[in-house]
């Protein structure tokens, strides 16, 4: 099995935006907050450049996909899975960071998600 490796923001953002817009787009539907503030904000701002409003009801997540990119049904599914979890238990801000996030290989992962 492949290790785990860091992920630094600027890889985050130049590969993994797609993923990261589809989990902060996930947790705003259910009125959760998934990604830390920084992060919130270059994506909301990045979205904005291209004429996407915040978080705004008309938005849907294959709008986010066109702009930024697919990304799988299996990481919509995780998306989803884990902001029900915060929800169920009671977390409605997670405040995912760079250093929540590291690689197996080309796949993204979330480490340690809850404060």
């Amino acid at each position: 099995m492949e290790t785990l490796k860091p992920v630094d923001e600027n890889t985050l953002l130049t590969h993994y935006i797609a993923q990261l817009a589809t989990l902060a787009w996930i947790g705003s539907q259910q009125k959760t907050r998934s990604l830390g503030h920084r992060l919130s904000r270059i994506i909301i701002n990045l979205l904005k450049d291209r004429g996407i409003p915040e978080w705004d009801p008309s938005t849907n997540l294959k709008t986010i996909q066109n702009e930024l990119g697919k990304v799988t049904p299996a990481w919509i599914g995780l998306c989803q899975d884990l902001v029900n979890y915060a929800k169920a238990h009671g977390v409605i801000n997670f405040d995912l960071h760079s250093g929540n996030f590291m690689r197996r290989g080309g796949v993204l992962v979330i480490t340690d998600p809850f404060v």
